[in-house]
């Protein structure tokens, strides 16, 4: 199996399919504020787009925008002298004539941005004033109402300048991190991906100019330097700005799985149990079988395409079926533990779990309102799984309890994730890991 061919049908799949709409969106928009806060007939100017999509990292899966619009500087004084909170008092002046625009569509304020909600993506406006240094000042809700400073410009700018010199890896890298973070609902935002990822390959010319032939030992080397970074660490400076970035959670446990299934995929090298461990840390995106072979080569031997398959990959993916959130709440998934004879228990107590134990999964509470579909999804890892053929993966909708039961029932790795959708957007995700000792 070749894995260049491998790793670049993954960058591939990676790539945005609605440029074009997208771009449409961001014109009408920037028309309609234009006409309206200058008197002017313009879908380009005064808007500029910011976020992973302007940094040029935004994958596919992409499902929030962020556009600043640059508004005329006697907007300030007249909000930064408002009664009360003036800030929310802008804000909501956007948000009003943009609901003007699209009367059907549900816009609204939300602490820093005017949030319009687009059949299939959102999009984040930041109305804001350009300053003489070329930053931005916006204002923020929270706290009584203040005004803030981004500089987009400087990052982008940063972000594009070290992307060349490094053969184009360093734009390759944060898009296939994205991945990652949802594939394992890592809870680390775009721009600090984008900072880690820079801030690696600062540390590590050695992979610059790579081929995608060389992209295993990347990511092996990647998820080895997040895994290592301090816990204590609240915050990076960004690329270009400088400004700080703050973490959302933890990241480096999920690092330091992740890389344990690239140290795997590594070691099964040729083999199709080790494109799997891939997908464990990628997802559906990274390519299946099928879409390898036919890269690969039309004319393999049959005797060669028997040993690429060992079990039936069953595995399932929820960014097959939904787009996510840019911001993903998580969902606590707890296991109730019984066994005729003893009493039950929870999990998180059970140091090594057993054969034919009864598991019910469950989740207390939801961490969304109103209407939401819930997913189950139980995976099962490891050599026992793949020999048995019994790895299983299906996505399977939950019928109203919020519990799923299961038994324990041979050696391994297993993991049991949840996902609640709503308008067709996976809003939050939760998982267990499941290891069973019979011994």
């Amino acid at each position: 199996m070749d894995k260049a061919v491998e790793f670049e049908n993954f960058y591939g799949n990676l790539v945005l399919q609605k440029v074009k709409e997208i771009s449409t969106t961001y014109k009408n928009i920037t028309k309609k504020l234009n006409d309206t806060f200058y008197s002017l007939d313009s879908d380009t100017r005064n808007s500029l787009q910011v976020g992973s999509y302007g940094r040029f990292t935004a994958i596919n899966s992409l499902s929030d925008l962020d556009m600043l619009f640059i508004m005329p500087v006697s907007y300030y004084s007249r909000f930064d002298n408002h009664e009360g909170n003036g800030q929310r008092a802008f804000l909501q002046e956007v948000s009003k004539v943009l609901q003007e625009k699209y009367p059907k569509s549900k816009i609204y304020v939300d602490g820093q941005v005017v949030v319009f909600e687009h059949s299939s993506y959102l999009i984040e406006i930041i109305p804001c004033f350009e300053e003489k240094d070329g930053s931005f000042k916006y204002p923020d809700t929270s706290d009584g109402g203040s005004w803030k400073i981004t500089k987009p410009r400087l990052e982008a700018e940063e972000i594009g300048d070290f992307h060349n010199p490094t053969g184009k890896v360093l734009r390759k890298l944060c898009k296939m991190t994205r991945a990652w973070r949802n594939k394992c609902n890592v809870q680390i935002g775009g721009l600090l991906i984008d900072t880690l990822c820079y801030n690696f390959l600062k540390l590590n010319p050695i992979h610059h100019n790579i081929k995608f032939d060389e992209y295993d030992v990347l990511f092996l080397k990647f998820f080895e330097y997040l895994k290592e970074l301090s816990r204590e660490q609240q915050y990076w400076h960004a690329p270009g700005s400088n400004q700080k970035v703050y973490k959302k959670d933890s990241f480096t446990g999920k690092a330091k799985k992740a890389f344990n299934n690239v140290e795997k995929a590594i070691g099964k090298d040729g083999k199709e149990s080790a494109r799997r461990n891939w997908k464990y840390v990628f997802g559906s995106l990274f390519p299946n079988k099928r879409q390898a072979e036919e890269s690969t080569s039309s004319n393999l031997m049959k005797s060669d395409r028997n040993e690429l398959v060992s079990f039936n990959d069953t595995e399932e993916f929820i960014d097959d079926m939904f787009s996510f959130r840019k911001q993903l709440k998580e969902v606590k998934i707890d296991c109730k533990v019984t066994q005729d004879g003893f009493r039950t228990d929870f999990l998180s107590r059970i140091k090594f779990l057993r054969n034919k134990y009864d598991l019910e999964f469950f989740i207390n509470e939801v961490p969304v309102s109103g209407a939401y579909d819930l997913y189950w999804k139980v995976t099962n890892y490891g050599d026992t799984a793949e020999r048995r053929d019994c790895v299983r993966g299906q996505i399977i909708k939950d019928k109203g309890y919020r519990q799923k039961k299961e038994t324990s029932d041979f050696n391994g790795e297993h993991l049991v994730e949840c996902y609640i959708v709503q308008n067709h957007l996976v809003v939050a995700q939760g998982e267990i890991d499941v290891n069973i000792n019979m011994h």
